[in-house]
Order: structure tokens, then sequence, then C-alpha cells
């Protein structure tokens, strides 16, 4: 029969040999999207959106319409989030929603023309931040990189699978 792995457990001394910090994932992750997140915010503030707004945003704008279920799961931020933010820039005349009409149940929010106008001056400067942070990586060097965020982000994504299927 198939058991579950045993996670291997280290000694304090056993994690600590030869750990180094510019190679501790958590720590490297965390100062590049620190980092990110300035230059983020920084482009954003002529156009008083926040990082949120914005990928909500800009999912939609190359997406099309979506649920928030959907923008949830594109954007991994939760529900109650999306919604805070769909309030925000319905408010803002920026998105409407609106029902489907072979399931009244699901709600899309769609971009309106002003909210389709504003993405579109946003992403020159997104793109600044996006050029920006690959600088100095040569196109085979940016797509590695690329698929290791991506193969990174499975890894984290069935590692948490795996915590949530063992602590049932």
């Amino acid at each position: 029969m198939n058991e579950p792995a045993q996670q291997q457990v280290f000694s304090d001394e056993e994690m600590l040999d030869g750990f180094q910090l510019t190679e501790f994932v958590p720590y490297l992750l965390n100062q590049a999207m620190s980092r990110l997140d300035l230059s983020l915010r920084e482009a954003l503030k002529p156009f008083n959106i926040s990082i949120h707004q914005w990928r909500v945003m800009f999912m939609i704008h190359y997406q099309g319409p979506q649920s928030i279920g959907n923008i949830s799961a594109g954007t991994i931020m939760g529900q109650s989030t999306i919604t805070r933010v769909a309030d925000q820039l319905e408010k803002a005349k920026l998105a409407r929603r609106s029902s489907v009409e072979a399931n009244q149940r699901v709600v899309l929010l769609s971009l309106t023309d002003n909210g389709r106008d504003l993405i579109e001056e946003v992403i020159p400067r997104t793109f600044g931040v996006h050029e920006g942070a690959i600088e100095g990586f040569d196109k085979a060097g940016q797509k590695q990189m690329f698929q290791m965020l991506q193969k990174l982000a499975a890894n984290l994504r069935r590692h948490e699978a795996k915590q949530k299927f063992e602590s049932v």
C-alpha cells in the first residue's frame, strides 16, 4: 500500500550547516517581491489605483469579463478581496458587474470604457517595471527564469495541497 511520504525532519544544526541567506527561497522571493511591489506602487500612483485593482483590471483586459471566482483563482487573491476590489472599481466607474444569461447566479466583472482607457494607459508603466526586473537577462535567460518561476509556483501549489490533505 502507498503510504504518504514521511517528511524528513532536520535538526537546527543540520538545517543551518552551510546555510546561506542568499540561497534561501523565501528570503530571496520576499526581497524581490518587496522591491517589485514598491516599483508597481510608484508606477500606479499617478493613476490612483492599487496593485489589487491593477491586477484585476489587467486580467479582465487580457481575458475578457470574468467571474469573481475566476478572478480569485487567476490572481491568487481571496474572493472577499476580489469583491471589495470590484466594489471599488464599480464606484470609480472602471468596471461593472453583469449576470450571465444562462445562469443568473454567476456574475461577471468587465471593464467599462473608462476602465479600458485607464488600463491601456497604465500598461506601458507596468511593462516598464517588468523591463526593469528582467534587465540584464538575455532572451534565453528570461525564458529560463519564467519557466523556473512557473515551476516554483506549481511546487508551492502542490505543497499547499499536500499540507491541506495531511491536516485532514
